[in-house]
């Protein structure tokens, strides 16, 4: 019945001489006996119906417990969120981004972690899109920028004549505020951090929403801020078009490093994607370096950097200058 009325709207609509075209996305909920009243229906009905959408709209979902279960995580994390900032409890960890052909580090990724009071370290993953839905990202935007920059700033003091920059990846919702500007131009300004420090990482997905995007790029590269392309291969690129987007870096993307020197096909992506960056002025940076073979790969097709390097897990602050303290250099095995 719910593939007839999906089959059943396709056919357009006529409305004051304007010709519609719809889509529905269909709960479906079976009465059981944990249901009391018709009201716990039409909320199973409701998760079932919000699942549709989130799997592409246009679609039918029948409710299963899980989807319950789910959906109380979801509001829980939700509620918690918006009080994870009044008991500090947002930390950065810093990956080091390294020069392959010396392993020295020339830089960090910031990455965000919630250290929530009762279930410990949480990952981006889990907690960003509801973040995102919710409006509360642009308050972690603004948090992650002030508190990167600070941190780098710090550790540059410290070594004024080898700077290190930070980079920080950006959701595409903040990416089309009009405030993002401002977030950066205050982290700069308050932290007296160069902007050629700053690296602002976006998606592949986020360019291709509308202009406004690449319009907010192009005025961050003006400032002297770098951008990069994140996971590039894992979305959307268009070939003939990326020459016109503002960028500066393609981050290859860990799926392809990680199985460097054990397929062949992938040892041309990648050799192909740091010759592209190559030809465009472009530089690039091969995430996930696990093994030498894949080390050696990747410089000698002329790639300059590397993340992630030899399995190095993200940084605790004082972990991070303690290193940088020790001389900086993350050591290559010989096998």
């Amino acid at each position: 019945m719910a593939q007839r009325v999906l089959e059943g709207l396709k056919t357009p609509f006529e409305v004051d001489g304007h010709v519609l075209y719809i889509n529905a996305s269909i709960g479906i909920v079976l009465a059981e006996a944990e249901h009391n009243d018709p009201m716990e229906l039409l909320r199973d009905a409701d998760l079932a119906m919000y699942e549709a959408k989130a799997g592409g709209k246009g679609r039918f979902v029948l409710f299963s417990s899980p989807l319950r279960e789910r959906a109380m995580h979801r509001l829980t994390l939700d509620t918690d969120l918006r009080q994870a900032f009044q008991s500090d409890a947002f930390v950065l960890y810093y990956q080091p981004i390294v020069a392959l052909q010396s392993g020295k580090i020339v830089g960090f990724e910031a990455l965000l972690r919630w250290q929530h009071p009762t279930r410990g370290l949480i990952g981006p993953a889990e907690f960003i899109p509801i973040a995102e839905a919710n409006g509360f990202i642009h308050t972690i935007t603004e948090w992650t920028l002030q508190e990167a920059c600070r941190q780098i700033q710090a550790w540059n003091a410290l070594q004024p004549d080898t700077p290190l920059f930070v980079s920080v990846n950006l959701s595409p919702v903040s990416l089309h505020r009009p405030e993002l500007l401002q977030w950066v131009d205050n982290s700069l300004r308050s932290t007296s951090l160069l902007p050629n420090c700053l690296r602002l990482e976006i998606v592949e997905t986020a360019l291709l929403q509308d202009r406004r995007a690449e319009q907010a790029l192009e005025q961050m590269r003006q400032r002297g801020i770098e951008i990069g392309l994140d996971d590039f291969g894992t979305g959307y690129s268009s070939l003939s078009s990326i020459h016109r987007y503002p960028i500066d870096l393609l981050k290859i993307d860990r799926s392809f490093v990680s199985r460097l020197t054990q397929n062949a096909k992938l040892d041309s992506i990648v050799r192909a994607i740091v010759h592209l960056a190559q030809e465009l002025g472009l530089q690039a940076i091969a995430e996930g370096i696990e093994t030498r073979p894949q080390y050696d790969f990747v410089k000698s097709i002329g790639c300059p950097l590397g993340q992630g390097f030899f399995l190095s897990p993200p940084l605790e602050a004082r972990q991070a200058q303690d290193l940088l303290a020790r001389g900086g250099v993350i050591p290559i095995p010989s096998d």
